[in-house]
């Protein structure tokens, strides 16, 4: 059966130009997707079920018809969208010998006829305000795995800045991706609305994936799942489940406000302990800054403020630390060891005069486990304004496969800054000793480098 009067005018117009080779790149499902007319679409894929294929080709496929126009393909960081789907859009490219000017930098395609595919982060309502800013709008936005968005971003992200751009362009939105672990919420309602058609592929329906059913028997028999375990049910059939197993922290959304949060403190007393957590980035990762506080007769700690700042180098840093020093009284300033957390511990201390403590190493879950301890225990408080980004992660931060770490498309830069600073306090139910030997681990020049800084810094 011919596929329909979508796929006939994308090759009319250009683009794409032979119609076997694009047929047979698709499975029945992609294809279906492909030649579906509605301007709004919805995309729920299980894993390798094919889905950012036919997504791609979706934004390239008839490029010829919209010269000088712009799609773009949005995920929660730019660096999953770099991992994930950026590879693929050049691969379609390549296949389909479409001459393309490719910005790696910008994460760009240019067309020869000036139509452009653009793949961005979306990480709050500021970088969601560049999408409305598309002077030409756009003609296709798509927005990949919503549920790791905050409800309230992506909320932002399709009703005020991408229908504001595709006004302009009479444009088609479609987001796309696996359904959140709880069956609410903004990205599950329009799953279920009569004004999105909706389309889902699983790994069974992908015939270029050799051996999906045996695939997935073995994944059920290494983990000890069934067919109607909530993470096989949404992960690889795409069906909408309860799974509060697949979320880190959280149990109940609303038994967190109502236990875990807070707005006052328990005493106008100084704190006994007041510490600085930090979390490192630059970009796309931004640097992530937690205070929290405790009383040694209270038995919970009170994390008072929660937020990320990008691209901070390291005296911009420091300049962060010293202003949050001031505003809370802080004791203690604590930073990862690992990914290079030490040798930024010894440029702020020596070159910037700002202490900063590494916290020990070793594997993550273990951290994990005391936080999501003193979660379910009520023994820590989270401040519902001004630590919101945190609630927000907490939110959305699923186990990656083996429940060792975060998922690596959940956004935990807060929640590691978080880990950083409770270590130190007494209800977090660890002995936190920083390490005696400063320099422990780091190469020699470097340390020689932190020594000459340390001598020429004035007292």
């Amino acid at each position: 059966m011919h596929p329909g009067p979508a796929l006939d005018y994308a090759l009319e117009v250009g683009g794409i130009t032979t119609e076997n080779e694009l047929v047979a790149s698709m499975h029945p499902k992609q294809l279906a997707f492909f030649t579906d007319l509605a301007k709004s679409k919805v995309l729920l894929g299980g894993r390798q079920s094919g889905k950012t294929y036919g997504v791609g080709l979706w934004l390239i496929a008839d490029w010829q018809k919209h010269p000088g126009k712009a799609a773009v393909y949005i995920t929660k960081t730019a660096t999953s969208a770099v991992r994930r789907v950026w590879p693929i859009l050049k691969g379609i490219c390549k296949r389909f010998k479409i001459k393309v000017r490719i910005n790696n930098s910008d994460l760009t395609l240019q067309f020869p006829n000036g139509y452009s595919v653009w793949v961005t982060g979306c990480k709050d309502k500021g970088e969601a305000d560049k999408i409305r800013g598309e002077a030409s709008g756009f003609v296709k936005i798509a927005i990949d795995e919503p549920a790791t968005f905050a409800d309230d971003t992506l909320e932002y992200l399709c009703t005020e800045c991408a229908d504001a751009t595709l006004m302009q362009t009479n444009g088609d939105i479609l987001l796309c991706g696996t359904p959140g672990p709880i069956p609410k919420g903004f990205w599950h309602s329009l799953c279920h609305h009569e004004g999105w058609s909706r389309h889902t592929f699983t790994a069974l329906d992908n015939p270029f994936l050799p051996n999906a059913r045996q695939y997935l028997e073995d994944f059920k028999k290494r983990y000890g799942y069934t067919n109607t375990t909530p993470k096989v049910l949404r992960e690889f059939f795409a069906q909408w489940v309860l799974d509060t197993e697949a979320l880190v922290y959280l149990t109940s959304l609303q038994d967190f406000v109502d236990f875990n949060g807070f707005f006052d403190l328990p005493t106008n007393r100084p704190p006994d302990l007041t510490t600085i957590g930090l979390d490192l980035g630059y970009e796309p990762d931004p640097c992530a800054f937690v205070v929290a506080s405790s009383w040694m007769d209270h038995s919970e700690i009170y994390i008072r403020r929660a937020y990320t700042v990008m691209n901070l180098t390291p005296d911009l840093i420091a300049g962060e630390l010293r202003k949050l020093k001031r505003q809370y009284a802080a004791h203690k300033v604590l930073v990862d060891a690992g990914g290079g957390g030490k040798t930024t511990a010894m440029a702020l201390q020596q070159s910037y005069g700002v202490i900063v403590e590494p916290t020990p190493k070793g594997l993550k879950r273990p951290k994990i486990d005391l936080m999501r301890g003193a979660i379910n225990s009520r023994r820590v408080k989270v401040h519902l304004v001004d630590a919101q980004e945190l609630v927000s992660e907490y939110k959305t931060i699923l186990w990656d496969d083996e429940k060792a770490n975060h998922h690596e498309l959940s956004d935990d830069h807060n929640a590691d800054a978080a880990i950083q600073a409770c270590l130190p306090h007494a209800q977090f139910a660890i002995d936190f000793e920083p390490e005696v030997n400063q320099w422990e681990g780091l190469d020699p020049d470097k340390v020689r480098a932190f020594e000459e800084a340390a001598e020429q810094r004035p007292d």
